[in-house]
């Protein structure tokens, strides 16, 4: 290999290691032949690869991924020779576990963090030719407006809340006939039990009211980043795949 192959392939491999340690795969070695006569100039070495690649799919198919993708940051073009083996082992997987359509989906955002990941935060090293310089910023609202952003320059991703608070279910009246306490203690006593009931429906209520401020909340937020004319796209979950979509 020339001195450009070899850092290609440094590179190459830097980005399947910095995915297995970010994501807490168990990382042996990482290896860049100095001379190459059969056609390997490097690997990445993991303790167990099949026991990896059952355990997590999605991560494992953000690991191929990301070979290509330290190799675009770094600023060059990934070669199919390199590149092909890693896809068609990704792709080969992913459609064997998810099916056809929702592997195309996984695979897609599986690129999408496979390329945050080698993201640079202080913009040192090589940049990526003719790509803006960027910074992620997190804003996060729940019950009031989104602080004032300058418009005209932000992308967002727009994360819903993933869930609400479910309003604890009222006791029925069988647990007037339960002794919650052992017996002869004061807390089963009658104005005892009046005194819970009441803390379970004061609780109740404020579960619900806050429910529905979290979901207003949240439509008033979308609302207002949609007004702005940026780009937006929604993160989703579909079972154990996150997709970014624009809408």
């Amino acid at each position: 290999m020339t001195a450009g192959e070899r850092e290609i392939c440094a590179y190459h491999e830097a980005g399947h290691a910095v995915s297995a340690v970010v994501s807490g795969m168990d990382l042996r070695a990482v290896v860049v032949h100095a001379h190459s006569d059969h056609g390997i100039g490097g690997y990445c070495e993991l303790r167990d690869h099949d026991d990896e690649r059952d355990t997590d799919a999605f991560r494992f198919v953000v690991y191929c991924y990301s070979a290509s993708a330290a190799e675009r940051r770094a600023g060059f073009t990934p070669s199919p020779f390199r590149a092909g083996g890693d896809i068609e082992q990704a792709e080969t997987m992913a459609e064997a576990i998810f099916g056809e359509a929702a592997a195309k989906t996984m695979l897609a955002s599986a690129r999408v963090q496979a390329d945050a990941l080698m993201r640079d935060p202080t913009e040192s090293g090589r940049p990526i030719p003719g790509a803006p310089k960027t910074e992620p910023v997190i804003v996060t609202t729940r019950f009031f407006r989104l602080p004032d952003v300058p418009t005209g320059k932000t992308t967002w991703v727009l994360r819903p809340p993933a869930g609400t608070p479910a309003p604890e279910p009222p006791a029925g009246i069988g647990g007037w006939f339960l002794l919650p306490y052992p017996t002869g203690a004061d807390e089963n006593s009658f104005g005892a039990a009046i005194a819970r009931s009441r803390e379970s429906l004061r609780r109740r209520r404020l579960q619900a009211w806050a429910a529905q401020a979290i979901a207003s909340g949240a439509a008033a937020a979308e609302a207002q980043i949609r007004s702005r004319g940026e780009t937006v796209y929604r993160l989703e979950t579909k079972g154990a795949v996150y997709a970014l979509s624009a809408r």
